[in-house]
């Protein structure tokens, strides 16, 4: 997509100053290739971010999937609501 904007911003202005059809079309042609490089270069690094975050994230938040295999047991045991001052003291 960077290459293709490239050859586009390339080609109009070349065309707009009056050079030789020529040359526009071999700058652009350059201009393109170089840009297509640097967009998927940076296309990669947003790849490994992204994956890297993801993994960071997930063995960070870990989730319990015995609930899954074993549906009938149920996880919570007390059947009375939970006041939010328990739940305040039992996080301190």
């Amino acid at each position: 997509m960077l290459g293709l904007a490239a050859f586009a911003v390339a080609l109009l202005a070349g065309l707009a100053s009056g050079a030789e059809a020529s040359g526009v079309l071999m700058r652009a042609v350059v201009s393109m290739f170089v840009c297509y490089l640097f967009g998927y270069a940076i296309g990669a690094v947003g790849v490994l971010a992204t994956n890297e975050a993801a993994v960071r994230f997930v063995n960070e938040h870990p989730v319990d999937l015995s609930a899954l295999n074993n549906p009938d047991k149920n996880q919570d045991d007390s059947s009375e609501p939970i006041e939010m001052a328990t739940m305040v003291e039992a996080s301190s």
